[in-house]
């Protein structure tokens, strides 16, 4: 039986590794990485690649100097103290909004509901609002490509992964929720690299992440239009 303690097995090695303690000493080694992967999104030549642990825990291994990377990496991590907060974030997102809730922070309205046309419900989760909306959006033109966790391909591959859909039904596909490590560095190399417009679908930190990246990063902000 193998046993996974609560701290990261994962270690940013290499040349001057002890000065990159933005990044490395709180949140990787403190064990409060998720493993979203956006980090290893930073750089158009990786510095980080994301690999998995013998528990199937997504984690950073440095490739290159890690102090080049630590200042960028901790401004895009969810958890570190050197990024901007959700309220920050959504301050800036949200510029005309003036509604704020002390635990949700702002706001424009809060709705609950669910998908009555065709099979969204049925096939997806949380009511199918969010594949119904991701399929609104390539349908009206507003995005080119959905942004999602989608089934493997097999041949050894993970069973999950974040992939790229480009018409409905590739997006009804991928429906429903994974309970699954994924994380986001090989699609954000791929907005990188390919022009057009996206939406991407993820859990609140992994979206935090790229918002922040986002915000450090101007390809990103201006290709993801939806979150």
């Amino acid at each position: 039986m193998i046993s996974c303690e609560p701290t990261s097995p994962y270690q940013l090695t290499g040349p001057r590794v002890r000065e990159s303690s933005d990044l490395l000493n709180p949140v990787v080694n403190g064990g409060y990485c998720v493993g979203c992967g956006v980090c290893a999104g930073v750089s158009s030549s990786p510095v980080v690649e994301m690999r998995l642990d013998d528990c199937g825990r997504f984690g950073p291994v440095s490739m290159k100097n890690a102090l080049e990377h630590s200042t960028t990496g901790a401004r895009v991590c969810p958890f570190s103290d050197q990024a901007l907060s959700e309220d920050a974030l959504a301050a800036g997102a949200l510029r005309d909004c003036r509604l704020k809730d002390g635990k949700l922070g702002y706001y424009l309205s809060a709705y609950a509901g669910y998908v009555r046309d065709g099979q969204f419900r049925t096939q997806g989760s949380s009511g199918g609002l969010v594949s119904w909306i991701a399929c609104e959006l390539l349908e009206r033109g507003l995005v080119d490509a959905v942004l999602h966790v989608k089934q493997g391909s097999g041949g050894g591959q993970p069973l999950f992964s974040y992939g790229i859909s480009r018409n409905g039904a590739e997006v009804m596909a991928g429906a429903k929720s994974k309970y699954y490590p994924v994380e986001l560095s090989k699609v954000l190399s791929h907005v990188r690299a390919n022009p057009g417009r996206y939406v991407i679908v993820g859990v609140p930190c992994f979206i935090k992440a790229v918002r922040l990246l986002a915000s450090q990063e101007a390809v990103f902000k201006n290709r993801i239009k939806f979150y």
